[in-house]
């Protein structure tokens, strides 16, 4: 049965490992179709994640879907700091059309 949820991360404030199987969000994958992660290389805000949680933010670095094993294929992620720029603001991504493309494809399932 596959899973009824997808989601999508923009800037995502979670460590970067976290969704690893036998992490904290270790299986978090298995619970949703796909997961989109949009990520910003760019993002002067998480740049400052590491001092608070200790840790590379997800939203910042991405993550190498292979550390996810046979649930890699469901893990899509894109750096969209030259679409959505320096700023960590939700509007640089609901109002860029590229944006809410990749997450109305994804949400609404238009890529079945």
């Amino acid at each position: 049965m596959t899973p009824a949820a997808r989601a999508v991360f923009w800037a995502g404030a979670t460590n970067y490992d976290w969704l690893v199987p036998g992490r904290r969000h270790g299986e978090a994958m298995h619970a949703v179709d796909r997961l989109l992660n949009l990520y910003n290389c760019c993002d002067p805000v998480l740049r400052f994640y590491p001092r608070v949680a200790g840790s590379d933010a997800l939203g910042m670095v991405g993550m190498p879907a292979s550390w996810l094993g046979g649930e890699a294929p469901r893990y899509v992620q894109r750096n969209v700091c030259g679409e959505v720029g320096r700023l960590h603001l939700t509007r640089n991504y609901a109002l860029n059309p590229a944006m809410m493309a990749a997450t109305r494809k994804y949400l609404l399932w238009q890529d079945v």
